[in-house]
């Protein structure tokens, strides 16, 4: 049986490691292609919010070019571990780490946040979701650091299960494929989950919004066909 996952995957992916040897075949593939969008400026602000690994990635590039110095009183947060990890990867130690669910990490974030200014470097088509719940309480700020795009391939194989990463992943899917009755989908969290409700796509959300609880739900579904 094949699975798909938006996401590349290695051999010490965590989501590889448990799902392989059940005996599905893992294929992880990004549907998206992603592309730097030019900033001149950082504007000075009391926190700088990341989304994603890759608005790490694509922000600190820009700002090393741009001979960029934080302030010492420059605070950095990240929506969940895995941004947290990169940001830890490149020296910078985050001061709040989500726990990747929209809700849950601005509902934490606040009383740390409130009435100060938060820069939040980001995708294009982010849908914004910290900066929407929180707009009221704190002095957004926006800075768009890349797109992503759709780019999915027509020659995929049939997959027994499709795993979405994000909404503009599940949106590039389904351009191109219809959903099958036999297929069985699953969705990192509420903002995937939302889009596939919408397209009226019946799938099962991770109860956390990482590889080892994807891995999980897809593990429920083997133990049911």
């Amino acid at each position: 049986m094949k699975v798909l996952i938006t996401r590349e995957q290695h051999d010490d992916s965590p989501f590889f490691k448990i799902v392989q040897p059940t005996g599905f075949t893992v294929v992880g593939r990004s549907l998206l292609t992603f592309s730097p969008v030019h900033f001149s400026e950082i504007p000075e602000t009391d926190w700088i919010f990341f989304y994603s690994k890759n608005a790490v990635s694509f922000f600190l590039k820009q700002a090393a070019h741009l001979q960029w110095q934080p302030l010492p009183q420059l605070k950095f947060a990240a929506i969940g571990q895995a941004t947290a990890d990169m940001l830890e990867e490149e020296g910078i130690i985050p001061r709040f780490i989500g726990n990747g669910q929209p809700e849950a990490t601005a509902t934490q974030f606040l009383p740390l946040a409130q009435h100060q200014s938060v820069l939040f470097p980001r995708a294009k088509h982010s849908k914004q979701s910290i900066q929407k719940i929180l707009a009221n309480a704190i002095q957004s700020m926006d800075l768009i650091v890349y797109e992503n795009q759709k780019n999915c391939p027509i020659n995929l194989p049939d997959f027994d299960v499709l795993v979405f990463t994000s909404p503009l992943n599940a949106a590039a899917y389904f351009d191109k494929y219809i959903f099958k009755k036999h297929q069985k989908v699953v969705a990192i969290g509420t903002t995937t989950s939302s889009w596939l409700s919408l397209n009226n796509i019946p799938h099962r959300v991770a109860d956390r919004p990482n590889e080892e609880s994807m891995a999980m739900e897809v593990l429920k579904i083997a133990s049911q066909l």
